[in-house]
């Protein structure tokens, strides 16, 4: 195990914080994080920060946008201490209620800047306050009660100014004040009184200061106290004494500060000190020392700033500090060890490119860097020794770009170099001796660029060079053999730029070329066997270019590992030649497909490093698990070469920032289980609903023209929310789960009104996905026309019309067999009756002989049938459709009447005004007007003796009138009431509604009126 320095990822204003002086942070229990500054308070998703501020115009909104403190109560509501005054989140009607000092109201908050919020096991709401003492709120009454502080009695508030509050597991409220420490007793229902703790400048084992920041409790029930100029204290509430920590200038494991600004004991017991101005403390509760972490200029993930005023550890367990900006912490990180150069550090590592990484037989690390030579690394000091190219020492390394290390003898080891060859190590004294190939000709035949070094297992030393292919060398004899590609010798090794140089376990000796793929040399003929990738054929290698090779045992099988720049490709060396190959990349999982190197865990998993951090393969599924910077690794890219596993079991996979190191089982898969939120909700893209408001809406309700809305979600596991994924589904119109990646929002378009259901669920940054979800209901409202009123109203109206069609027709058929009835009537009635009279003439005729009762009988039947020609014309005319309008009616009686009283020499005066002539009426209507007025006109032909006759037709407002004088000899009353003519013009009035009057005086008047049809 090695040391390092504590990493943190940091969030500034530059990423959308409002502010960076972090005066509190919160997580709600939806899972959102909330952190106040002095200036707004900011809601924290994981990717975006949504900014609360007072505004003037705004009586919603917050009362300042300077906050203390937030806090979330038992019911779920947010509270805001701000710079004048305490806000409670409505979220029902999205909006802040404020609580101001009122000076006419005892019962209203007492101090004008609260500091501190915390909830007692009964619901009540504790706001310490600034210069006003202690509150409690009361939701029944929605009152305060107020306690001050009172010099005459000693067990009242020590102190009006509070600066933090905590109640404890027991359910003690804990007050820290600017003059003690106090703890709420209560004797009765509303009889409270304060036990006090101050310092005592004689007593040791007193409070080391009055003026109090912090308070928390840890799991062991301490309590921890810290205070301004007096350090750290550590309280037994059931001795009631106090342990003192405090700063010791002249020891560096002390606390760094007696100005302690901030407290937090995390899920794994480790309590965190933040002070001012003299960055963190992690405290070591066995050797009683603070660990002292703070800002370094050199290391951008070190902290931020060293005004350390707010510390938090989230659900996952990521530890957040305020310190100039966000400071985040991830404990797990700590599972991938970084080591890189800390220029502030001379014993740290010479330089960040790791090219090389080796342990030696005794179990000595050794690292080499492209461009800082080669480190030995001091188990005992946690240091690292440097060797480096001089120019004044012969027994140097002869260059600092240092490309692999091998060796298996106790006391040496071969480093191969690009630029000064391959140097023998002795590590005894520490020398390095240049090997030189041809002694004659010093240096004349070294090779200058090495790449790859390699031991077989025969203790030859096998030499990958940059462009001068493959050098076997043979330590004891000192001699060589040198192996070229021939383009024309298929049986040469397959190039000359030698990347990697790999001894299997029946040793083989395997070559990874750069654009030349794989050769096997075979030991017997002195050839190698090439493989190289083709295109056209799906079994031959993956990539041309060879970074890595690796052999691993498998269900009694050797399979060969190839970690190519197209991915990792494998074959069953068992297998007869050309070895078949079968290939996995990006497609199947793979982070990137460079692979620089394999290494094998106990498990038979394999770990990849490639250009895009590494991967973890299990060979049994075909699955990959993947680990980036974001895990903690030194750098996304690594190097070809660097990679080892140690004698302890721990992998290193170097890169271009240092080294990771890790062990394989200590790498699993986080079981955090993220909660979801909703961020946003857009109609028609623009934001409707957001925050709390949004995420307390069980439901949303939109009209039919809202059919195109969105929303934005997020799984709120904050350690590397980049790799958080999602699924939604809306119920009612998905058929299944969507599974967007991280892409997290989900939009519709075009939905039908009805009832649907949205859920989102999320996973954490390692892929797992949550079983917790989030839902809202959505209702899309249908238009007028398609709601079951309307519906219903349709339907009553088709079914009225289809009723008002069944009844027309019924009084269409009923009109025309009442028509039917009155032609029969008629027809009975008037022709039959003077047809029956013109058969009795008939016969007197036939049976007299009597010249003038033939006479009169012949003049009655001549006359009889003149009246049936007119009783059929009438009856014609009455069914005849096109003679239905006014015009028709008005013109058949100006007609008759003047043909009838021009025979008589009677003047006609006929008048008709207001009649909408092309009105058309009914044929029952125009049958009985007319036979009225016929009646009227045979009536004065018979009886009146007139010489003039006045007929007035008129009509207006709906309603119409024809009268009929004459300035006859009129009728009698009794001839009125009894005869027949006027019975049937009465008759026939009743049938068409309307009203027939008859006057005799000066001649007769008769008059009908009725309603217009």
């Amino acid at each position: 195990m090695f040391a390092r320095e504590i990493e943190f990822r940091h969030l500034t204003v530059e990423d959308g914080l409002s502010q960076n002086t972090i005066n509190c942070i919160f997580q709600d229990s939806r899972g959102f994080l909330w952190f106040g500054t002095q200036d707004g308070l900011n809601r924290y998703d994981g990717y975006t920060f949504s900014i609360l501020r007072h505004e003037a115009a705004d009586a919603t909104t917050l009362s300042h946008s300077w906050i203390w403190d937030v806090f979330e109560d038992s019911r779920n509501n947010i509270w805001v201490a701000t710079w004048n005054g305490l806000n409670r989140f409505d979220a029902e009607r999205n909006k802040f209620i404020r609580y101001l000092p009122d000076s006419e109201d005892s019962l209203a908050i007492s101090g004008s800047r609260p500091t501190s919020i915390c909830e007692d096991d009964e619901g009540f709401i504790w706001i310490g306050t600034w210069g006003g003492g202690l509150n409690r709120y009361d939701y029944e009454t929605d009152r305060f009660k107020v306690f001050l502080h009172d010099s005459g009695n000693e067990n009242s508030l020590p102190n009006n100014f509070i600066r933090k509050l905590f109640i404890t597991a027991q359910g003690e409220l804990w007050i820290g004040t600017w003059n003690g420490l106090s703890c709420l007793t209560q004797d009765g229902e509303e009889d409270y009184r304060f036990r006090n703790f101050r310092h005592n400048a004689d007593d040791s084992s007193s409070l080391s200061e009055n003026r109090i920041n912090a308070i928390i409790e840890d799991k062991q029930g301490l309590l921890w106290i810290g205070t301004f100029g007096g350090g750290l204290n550590q309280f037994d509430p059931v001795s009631g004494q106090f342990v003192r920590y405090g700063h010791i200038p002249s020891d560096p494991h002390s606390l760094s500060s007696d100005d302690v600004s901030a407290l937090y004991e995390d899920q794994k017991g480790r309590l965190w000190i933040g002070t001012v101005d003299a960055g963190i403390n992690q405290f070591d509760r066995e050797n009683k020392q603070f660990m002292r972490i703070k800002h370094n200029p050199e290391n951008k993930s070190s902290l931020k700033g060293n005004n350390a005023i707010s510390i938090y550890e989230d659900q996952s367990g990521l530890l957040w500090i305020g310190a100039n900006g966000l400071n985040i912490y991830n404990s797990k990180l700590e599972k991938f060890k970084h080591y890189h150069s800390n220029p502030l550090n001379p014993g740290s590592l010479s330089h960040n490119n790791v090219t090389a990484i080796y342990e030696d037989v005794h179990g000595v690390l050794w690292i080499g860097s492209g461009g800082g030579g080669l480190n030995q690394y001091d188990r005992r000091t946690d240091q690292f020794i440097h060797f480096k190219q001089e120019s004044v020492n012969p027994f140097a390394l002869t260059s600092d770009n240092v490309s692999s290390i091998t060796g298996i003898e106790e006391n040496t080891l071969w480093i191969g170099t690009r630029g000064g060859g391959v140097n023998r190590l002795d590590v005894r004294t520490d020398k390095f001796y240049p090997l030189l190939l041809d002694s004659d000709i010093p240096r004349a035949r070294l090779m200058p660029y090495v790449n790859a070094l390699a031991m077989d297992h025969s203790g030859s030393l096998w030499i990958g060079t940059y462009d001068n292919g493959l050098i076997r060398y043979n330590p004891d004899t000192k001699e060589y053999d040198h192996f070229i590609s021939k383009p024309e010798d298929k049986s040469t090794i397959g190039g000359n730029y030698i990347l990697r140089v790999y001894v299997d376990s029946e040793n083989n000796v395997w070559s990874g070329i750069w654009g030349g793929g794989l050769s096997r040399y075979n030991r017997e003929s002195g050839t190698f066997t090439r493989y190289n990738h083709n295109p056209n054929e799906p079994t031959s290698l993956g990539d041309n270019i060879v970074h890595s090779i690796y052999e691993s045992h498998r269900d009694g099988k050797r399979i060969l590992w190839v970690g190519t720049g197209g991915g990792l490709s494998y074959a069953d060396l068992s297998q007869p030649e050309p070895l078949p190959f079968a290939h996995l990349s990006q497609r199947d999982g793979l982070p990137s497909n460079v692979v620089y190197g394999i290494l094998e865990d106990p498990s038979g998993k394999l770990w990849l490093s490639t250009n895009n951090g590494i991967s973890c393969f299990n060979p049994a599924d075909q699955t990959f698990t993947n680990f980036d910077v974001r895990d903690g690794l030194q750098s996304n890219e690594f190097n070809s070469g660097a990679h080892l596993i140690t004698s302890g079991g721990q992998f290193l996979f170097g890169g271009i920032n240092g080294f990771t190191a890790f062990f394989p089982d200590s790498i699993k898969q986080s079981d955090f289980q993220p909660p979801i939120g909703f961020t946003t909700f857009r109609i028609f893209d623009k934001p409707v609903l957001s925050g709390i408001a949004l995420n307390a809406a069980e439901q949303m309700e939109l009209d039919y023209k809202q059919n195109f809305f969105s929303f934005e979600f997020s799984a709120l596991d904050f350690t590397a929310p980049e790799k958080n994924q999602y699924a939604y589904i809306l119920e009612g119109f998905d058929a299944e789960w969507i599974y967007s990646g991280t892409r997290r929002y989900a939009s519709y378009t075009n939905l039908d009104p009805g009832h649907y259901s949205f859920r989102v669920k999320g996973s954490n940054s390692d892929g797992m996905f949550s079983k917790n979800e989030a839902a809202i209901r959505i209702i899309i409202h249908p238009p007028y026309w398609q709601r079951w009123w309307f519906r219903l109203l349709g339907i009553m109206l088709v079914l009225g019309i289809l009723y008002g069609l069944y009844r027309f027709r019924v009084s269409k058929l009923l009109e025309i067999e009442r028509m039917r009835i009155r032609i029969a009537s008629d027809l009975h009635d008037d022709i039959g009756s003077t047809l029956t009279k013109i058969a009795i003439n008939s016969e007197i005729i036939q049976s007299t002989k009597s010249a003038d009762k033939i006479r009169i009988s012949s003049q009655k039947i001549g006359q009889m049938s003149r009246e049936i020609i007119s009783a059929m014309s009438d009856i014609i005319w009455s069914i005849d459709a096109r003679n239905d309008t006014f015009k028709d009616l008005v013109d058949r009686m100006r007609d008759f009447s003047s043909a009838a009283f021009a025979e008589k020499n009677i003047k006609l005066h006929f008048t008709g005004t207001g009649l909408t002539l092309n009105k058309k009426i009914p044929s029952y209507f125009r049958q009985n007007m007319f036979l009225i007025f016929k009646e009227t006109i045979h009536n004065i032909l018979k009886h009146a003796q007139a010489s003039e006759v006045r007929i007035d037709f008129s009509a207006s407002a709906g309603k119409y009138r024809l009268c009929v004088k004459d300035n006859g000899k009129g009728m009698d009353e009794k001839q009125i009431h009894r005869g027949n003519g006027i019975k049937n013009m009465k008759l026939r009035a009743q049938r068409i509604h309307a009203m027939i009057e008859i006057h005799s005086q000066e001649g007769t008047d008769v008059c009908l009126s009725g309603k217009l049809p």
